[in-house]
Order: C-alpha cells, then structure tokens, then sequence
C-alpha cells in the first residue's frame, strides 16, 4: 500500500488498532526520510501549567516533582505518551499553556511554573508544513528547519540511513514523497483530540516513536519532539521531553499562581496572585505571598521605569504589540543599572 492508504487504513480501523500496530504498518514509510531536527540553544525558557484540584493546591504545599511530568501510575495515554509513560509536557512561551489545559474556564486557578535549559536541546518535529498551517488559520509562517546549510542550529538526520541504497534514498527522498508523507503526518498529528475521540492518541504517539529513539552516529540524542500548538491554532509551540532531559538539563526558575477572570476562543484575561521563586527545604515552593516587586533600598535613591525587549531573568514577560517579549524594568537614576525584583 501506499502512503495514503496505509494512513486511511489506520484511520478507519484506529479503534481496533494497537501503538504497537499502528507503528508497524507506518516503519516503512519512514525508511529514508531526511528531517532537519532543530537544535534549542541552552538558556532558552520553557512553560508549563498545572490546574488548581482538591489533590494539588497550595494548602496542601507543591513540591517541585508535583510540576514536572506525572509519576507512570498517573500518566495516561496523551498525544505524545502511552499509558503509564511519563512526559513532561511544556510550551516555548506562556500563551499556549492556556490553551492547552482542557476545559480551562473562568474562574479556575492554575500554577504556572518557568523553566530553563542548561544544556542544547535537540528535537526532533511534526506537523511544521505550510498545508497544516494554512489549514488551520495560523498567523504566522511555518518555520523551516529543510535548508541545505547544517549549522549549529540544526542537525541532519536520516532514518534507517544505513539500510538505504544511493539510487533507492534518492527515489524515497524526491521532493514530491517527502512532501506527501510528512503531510498525511502532519494531518494525522495536528488532529483535534477530546474525551469523545482519545483512542486517536494511539496514532499520534506511534508517529513520536518513530521520530524518536536513537541516533546511530551522532554524540547528540533526542531530548523530545517540538509541535505546534493545537489548540492554539499552530500560533505557539509545543514540546514533548523525555524525563532524562528535563533531570539533567531543566532548572526551575519559578512558578505563578494565577486565575483566569474570562476567555473565549482566541484570548483569555488573568490575574496573578502570587508567586514562588525559591525552595524550602522539603523541596515545596516557597511562595512569597505577594507577586515579585522592586524595593528602593538605599537612601535617597530614585528609579524610572521602562520596558524593555525580551524576557526577564525567570522567563517572565509581557507582550508588545507587535506580539514580541517585553518586560517592565526599574533602572537606578543614579548608576543606570537595573534593580532586580525581589
């Protein structure tokens, strides 16, 4: 079968079919397929979400584990994860996080926790193509990691190189199939899940797999997969980490309680309540009970306020209207340097 009834054969029978299965039936289309995975320079900040329930809440204190990926036994299948598995589900900015909590609605409490990378992260990626864009109303172009020239930035990398002929890769990898193929994954991938439809799960996280696993020859591994927002109509981006990652290489910068005062399709209205940018010593967040503020300490010292481009020292900041990172910061008038917050 081809690569468009093998994909439509999953589909009519996704309810029957097994990861194991589906994945099967989609290895051979992978054979030969050349994929730029793009390298996240260390320092890059990353956002994750958790909703305020009965069993996480501050009155029962949030240890740092309770913001990371659920333990196996609570991991249920998602779009990136089996049953049992543990991934640790982030976003590239913060406004995706909103739309990716289902059912999130006014009123609701959520922590908001920053991250930050210490180390390059290189994923691999599903669902970057014009078609899927265009489709789903996306207001900005698909980025493009399929350029001849590998810097630092990307990494070339060849599924089942080894067992691919010259003449037989150069077949597989014309630009028509490649097109083709990562589209019916694209569409596959980017499919709009609820509790109605869940066992679709089963197809997107064979097509993870496939795009994870080891690198034969290369010193760099995998630490997830990035893809864009679903909810959020391709505008943001998502990544799915592997645990190893997120133990060695994120560092917890620091976490926002929040409640959402309204939403509709397109936007929500927040307020932030409180947060938390150290530890105590059992490991929970130590909230401040307020939200970070500046303090002029010295005598007789002034300070103006201005905003700035980019984000703050946490991740934190707010958006321009030209929908870049800006941040509020207060400069000493007599030194001109920046007075952190605290």
């Amino acid at each position: 079968m081809d690569a468009n009834s093998i994909f439509k054969h999953i589909i009519d029978n996704i309810k029957q079919l097994g990861i194991d299965e589906i994945r099967e039936l989609i290895r051979p289309l992978m054979k030969g397929v050349r994929v730029e995975a793009p390298i996240i320079p260390a320092e890059s900040f990353l956002y994750r979400a958790r909703k305020i329930d009965d069993s996480f809440n501050k009155n029962r204190k949030i240890l740092l584990k309770d913001l990371k990926y659920p333990p196996p036994d609570k991991s249920t299948l998602g779009r990136l994860n089996r049953d049992g598995q543990s991934v640790f589900y982030c976003s590239g900015s913060k406004e995706p996080v909103f739309f990716e909590l289902p059912s999130l609605s006014n009123g609701d409490k959520i922590i908001l926790s920053f991250w930050q990378t210490s180390e390059d992260m290189m994923v691999n990626n599903i669902g970057y193509t014009e078609y899927i864009f265009n489709k789903m109303g996306a207001r900005r172009v698909a980025p493009s990691w399929s350029v001849k020239k590998i810097d630092n930035t990307r990494q070339e990398i060849i599924f089942n190189k080894n067992s691919v002929s010259t003449e037989e890769r150069e077949s597989i990898l014309s630009h028509d199939q490649n097109r083709v193929l990562r589209e019916l994954m694209s569409e596959a991938f980017m499919h709009e899940v609820d509790d109605l439809n869940k066992y679709h799960y089963k197809l997107t996280t064979a097509l993870g797999e496939l795009h994870l696993g080891e690198i034969k020859n290369y010193t760099r591994q995998f630490a997830g997969i990035i893809y864009p927002s679903v909810r959020m109509f391709a505008n943001g981006d998502n990544f799915a980490l592997l645990p190893e990652f997120v133990e060695q290489n994120l560092v917890f910068k620091k976490a926002t309680h929040i409640i959402i005062n309204s939403r509709n399709e397109n936007s929500f209205s927040i307020n932030n309540l409180d947060a938390a940018i150290e530890l105590d010593q059992d490991g929970s967040l130590k909230w401040l009970g307020r939200l970070p503020h500046w303090v002029l300490n010295k005598p007789f010292q002034e300070a103006t306020f201005t905003v700035m481009a980019g984000r703050d020292k946490n991740g934190d900041y707010e958006t321009s209207k030209d929908g870049s990172p800006c941040r509020w910061v207060a400069l000493d008038n007599k030194t001109g340097e920046i007075i952190e917050e605290c």
